[in-house]
């Protein structure tokens, strides 16, 4: 973890601004939540969190009873728990008082999003006050898909569930109430789930008793012959729990709060935070719904294929064929016409000749770089690279943003005067 973090000189203020929020949404990475995940023994954080349920929100979004603007729902669910970073993590059956819990993440709502310039830090917080007030449609299928995402991780991760927490069926019942009013498929699916977790005794009864003596280990195994609905939703479900494989992969990036490696979920989070915030910056007109979901399912072929390292030669060598196996057996988990969706998205993203793709590239790179400068170059001096590596490497930034290029190349300057990136010398020229 960097302490000391160093000073990185932005002359455009409000360009300063916003990437002083983007750097601070790193501590969501460290906020863990109570939330047991399936692919490693320990808990998600709330970072994990936001992207699973924005991408969960995406995939299950023909299930929504009223209409929805899903680029409003995604945005909801991106930002939903940065309050968490100065209030923590209120587990949702906890005898928290509301009144003071909302009065601690409206204070810390005001200072987080007022890191931005004004107009962007009030589109946030009123975002953040319609999620919690769950009035819209799009705040309450929002809502709704937030609680879903915990309880279904319930029925795959194992002890530490339900039970072991003190949890029972009128507790579950009344923070789930809000489904039915979103979406009676969805609704179904909570109470077969639950329906579930009362056979194996992984949640307690009214009277807070086991109903019986199965535990959840047994759940967890009979789990593969659980269906969720219909066929069509079965799909999208599977899909939704194939992705949390995502958090167990490891990139190159060493994380600014914490003493760590970023991993996919976090950092597609990350980049989607970012284009909403610097649409303004394209070189071209964007949609940003295509760039959302762009940035939100790029690295999912990684769950198969693994990372390959910007500056590891040997790693890129078959990374086209890797990656292409992968997002034909992931993203054909899902519905044909949605799976073909995100093929296309995955490939145009990876082709970045459109505008919707050179933007979100440019995210992709940007991010990394701010990184290896406020951990002082620490990746960097692991792969031996010089500031000619990363020009070339970064100069796709150019073609989505010249703006963001010309900060781009102002943080690899920087870099190589605070000593954190070594300047290349010409052997040739030096003879």
């Amino acid at each position: 973890m960097t302490n000391d973090l160093p000073i990185l000189k932005i002359e455009n203020q409000r360009l300063a601004q916003q990437i002083a929020f983007i750097m601070e949404m790193d501590k969501l990475k460290s906020v863990d939540r109570m939330t047991k995940i399936v692919c490693e023994d320990r808990v998600e954080n709330d970072a994990e969190h936001s992207w699973h349920v924005a991408l969960m929100a995406l995939v299950l979004a023909p299930y929504a009873k009223a209409e929805v603007d899903i680029q409003r729902v995604i945005t909801l669910l991106l930002i939903h728990d940065v309050v968490e970073i100065d209030a923590g993590d209120t587990y949702i059956y906890s005898n928290a008082n509301a009144d003071d819990q909302f009065a601690n993440e409206l204070k810390a709502a005001k200072r987080i999003f007022g890191l931005l310039p004004d107009e962007q830090a009030k589109f946030l917080t009123e975002a953040w006050q319609e999620f919690e007030a769950r009035e819209t449609p799009e705040a309450k299928f929002a809502k709704a898909i937030d609680r879903l995402s915990p309880f279904v991780y319930y029925a795959y991760a194992g002890e530490g569930c339900l039970i072991e927490q003190g949890v029972n069926v009128d507790m579950v019942r009344k923070q789930m109430v809000s489904i039915a009013d979103v979406s009676e498929p969805l609704q179904e699916m909570f109470e077969k789930l639950l329906a579930a977790y009362v056979e194996f005794g992984v949640v307690l009864n009214s009277d807070g008793k086991p109903f019986g003596p199965k535990r959840d280990v047994e759940l967890g195994k009979s789990m593969a012959d659980f269906s969720f609905g219909d066929p069509d939703l079965h799909q999208r479900m599977q899909f939704v729990i194939e992705l949390d494989e995502l958090k167990s992969i490891l990139r190159q990036t060493q994380l600014v709060s914490v003493d760590r490696l970023e991993n996919d979920a976090e950092h597609s989070w990350n980049l989607a935070i970012m284009a909403v915030l610097m649409t303004e910056y394209a070189n071209q007109e964007i949609d940003l719904l295509r760039v959302l979901k762009m940035l939100l399912i790029h690295d999912i072929v990684e769950i198969d294929a693994g990372d390959s390292p910007i500056y590891d030669a040997a790693a890129k060598e078959d990374q086209e064929e890797r990656e292409l196996r992968a997002a034909k057996r992931l993203f054909g988990l899902l519905p044909q016409e949605v799976g073909e969706e995100f093929m296309a998205l995955w490939q145009e993203f990876e082709a970045h000749k459109s505008n919707d793709a050179q933007f979100a590239r440019s995210m992709d790179r940007l991010s990394p770089l701010l990184y290896n400068f406020y951990t002082k170059g620490v990746r960097w001096a692991k792969f031996g690279v010089s500031n000619k590596d990363v020009l070339k490497r970064l100069v796709i930034i150019k073609d989505g943003s010249d703006m963001l290029w010309d900060l781009g190349q102002s943080i690899i300057e920087q870099a190589v005067e605070n000593g954190f990136l070594k300047r290349f010398v010409d052997e040739r020229l030096e003879r």
